[in-house]
């Protein structure tokens, strides 16, 4: 078996620039990311890969309670072992342009940006309201009229949600009061799904307890789905993090079109199977900070799916501080897979500034 791997270069935020000017400080931030994939698999006993760059330019100014935000992205295809595996998006994308307005007590941005909530990620055309009626309780109304979707690391293009332009709508409330946080949300698409969530968290100074479940309400009433999450995470034990947790979805559609957008509560590099019908997905993740600058960490997850499938993933991941504002780092991640041709191995090699 060949060994070679197919290289892929992303210039990821390089060049990358934030401008940020307020009252009390004016200051001129220059950050990015150049990074080094290699991607093997062997289908049939043939490699399969591709090279690719991206690069992405952004600018954002500050003035007052005002915010600007412009930026482009650009995925360029420089090689692929077979031309018929990877389609890429070679244009220019504008991926960010944004005004922000905010306060004390409310914020609303408008225009193209990058959203991180559990089933939407990535950037979106969207306006997004948060207000902060009381000290314990913070609320967020988002509404996306479309997304930039990422086909694994090769494609990057704004579609719409729906024929009719309508968009998705999500409402988030969330009260921490103590040690306890609990998020209630709800996402709405009119003629695709709606989705009902629910998210508690338990946190002191050593522990985590999390648990979340959201269940989708389709529009074609067979393909309702749902994910249950539940994590135990132990922090700054003799300069270790340790989780263990748990993800299961329905057994008979998965997760629905729950996380079809995208997604944020992926416990491993890959994880290419914790949302198929009835997976079983079982995780353990180790982080060591001992090390003067470095960082280590191990995760390794384990999925069981559909009747006899199963996917297996064993991640290693190291971070090491150079100097205040470069870091360098390395992510290696093995997927064994019992459908055929789905084993694979993912390499990246980065490094990160911020001047």
């Amino acid at each position: 078996m060949k060994y070679l791997l197919s290289l892929y270069v992303i210039f990821l935020n390089l060049p990358y620039l934030v401008a940020t000017e307020n009252k009390m400080n004016n200051s001129l931030n220059i950050e990015g990311n150049i990074a080094v994939v290699s991607l093997y698999n062997q289908e049939e006993k043939k490699d399969i890969g591709f090279t690719h760059a991206i690069s992405e330019f952004a600018l954002s100014k500050t003035y007052k309670n005002w915010l600007l935000d412009f930026g482009l992205i650009k995925y360029s295809k420089i090689d692929e072992v077979d031309q018929t595996n990877y389609p890429s998006y070679t244009k220019p994308i504008i991926h960010r342009v944004a005004i922000e307005y905010q306060n004390d007590f409310t914020s609303l941005r408008l225009g193209r940006q990058r959203l991180s909530h559990y089933w939407i990620g990535s950037f979106h055309e969207a306006a997004v309201l948060k207000v902060k009626p009381h000290k314990h309780l913070d609320l967020s109304l988002i509404h996306s009229q479309g997304y930039a979707w990422i086909r694994g690391k090769v494609g990057f293009n704004f579609s719409d949600y729906n024929k009719e332009g309508k968009g998705v709508n999500v409402f988030d409330i969330n009260y921490t009061h103590d040690n306890f946080t609990l998020n209630p949300y709800i996402y709405y698409a009119d003629k695709l799904y709606s989705f009902y969530g629910i998210k508690s968290l338990y946190r002191n100074h050593t522990l985590d307890v999390l648990a979340h479940y959201v269940i989708s309400d389709e529009e074609n009433k067979n393909d309702r789905g749902s994910v249950f999450n539940l994590e135990l995470s132990l922090r700054e034990m003799n300069k270790f993090d340790f989780s263990l947790g748990f993800i299961q979805t329905n057994k008979n559609i998965g997760s629905g079109s729950i996380g079809n957008i995208d997604e944020n509560i992926n416990p491993a590099e890959e994880a290419n199977a914790i949302y198929k019908p009835n997976a079983k997905s079982k995780y353990l993740s180790f982080k060591y900070k001992g090390f003067k600058n470095l960082t280590l960490e191990s995760k390794f997850l384990k999925t069981t799916y559909m009747q006899n499938s199963s996917e297996e993933e064993l991640d290693f991941i190291a971070e090491y501080k150079l100097t205040n504002g470069v870091n360098l780092g390395a992510t290696f991640a093995k997927v064994n897979s019992s459908e055929l041709n789905k084993d694979y191995i993912s390499t990246i090699m980065w490094i990160s500034y911020k001047i």
